[in-house]
């Protein structure tokens, strides 16, 4: 497991140590490491995804069991199972939520969270958005249901999705909004 003190969080530390497990993986000849992490933690999904550039098209569901703890009690512990090549250097890219075909419909609750309204499965689009919240864990706090949708509908889509060949490849927020999108886009 990885994780930051608190004190020390948003500081960048989270990158350099997935950095130096990369170089110890190389020296020891590795090309592949993987990881799993919560889909909806959005500081997550910047750093594996966004940041390190690894890919997911695999989620599995209730990995962990019901577990105890303030991060995890009250969802099920759904987790993307992420991979890295770490031989492979990656590419900056364009960005691709302005080609995204955006399958969810949100709007905002009355305690000012974010919710999916309805979605629908575009397949032939060459980038999908799937949007998360940018703070899970203050939902969860406020609103256990509304937690739990997130998580039930996403769920959803993201099995759909990889099961259609789609990966998550890239990881926006737009601006101004209390979401970020996946960026899902066929498998390569």
């Amino acid at each position: 497991m990885l994780a930051i003190h608190p004190a020390h969080q948003k500081k960048g530390y989270g990158r350099l140590l997935k950095l130096a497990q990369k170089e110890e993986a190389l020296k020891k000849g590795y090309d592949l490491i993987t990881w799993t992490y919560d889909p909806l933690e959005s500081v997550n999904a910047n750093l594996n995804i966004g940041k390190l550039k690894a890919v997911c098209s695999t989620y599995m569901e209730n990995c962990y069991g019901n577990m105890k703890d303030t991060l995890n009690e009250g969802l099920s512990t759904d987790r993307f199972m992420v991979e890295w090549n770490i031989r492979q250097e990656a590419k900056e890219e364009t960005p691709l939520l302005d080609k995204a075909i955006h399958i969810v419909t949100t709007g905002m609750n009355d305690q000012g969270f974010p919710y999916i309204k309805d979605y629908h499965f575009e397949t032939n689009a060459e980038v999908i958005a799937i949007p998360i919240p940018t703070d899970i864990q203050q939902i969860k706090k406020s609103d256990l249901r509304l937690a739990i949708d997130w998580r039930l509908k996403t769920g959803e889509l993201f099995k759909a999705l990889f099961a259609k060949g789609y990966v998550a490849a890239g990881i926006e927020r737009e601006q101004g909004e209390n979401i970020q999108n996946y960026l899902l886009k066929k498998q390569e």
